[in-house]
């Protein structure tokens, strides 16, 4: 019991300090972002001016469920099977 509560404790001080730091992140990237305003220097330069474009799906859309066209072709089968038996014992 007493590493249980040994090991909940350490990692409970590494999230206290992992949440730490990136609060410490946070508040210098708002720091650098508002000299960057104040100084008129674009602060990031890596994003999409325009905009994102649109990319249309080429990807068409099926109207028939493919579990219904699976049993239409089972169907299919088993109809030419009954054909194929019929015309064996006749000829």
């Amino acid at each position: 019991m007493a590493m249980r509560r040994t090991n909940a404790e350490v990692v409970r001080r590494h999230q206290m300090a992992a949440k730490q730091e990136l609060m410490e992140n946070a508040k210098h990237a708002l720091e650098l972002k508002k000299q960057a305003e104040k100084n008129k220097i674009p602060f990031n330069t890596r994003h999409a001016h325009e905009g994102m474009r649109n990319i249309p799906n080429e990807q068409v859309n099926e109207l028939i469920n493919p579990m219904e066209r699976g049993r239409q072709k089972k169907a299919a089968g088993v109809a030419q099977a009954k054909r194929d038996q019929r015309h064996a014992t006749i000829s």
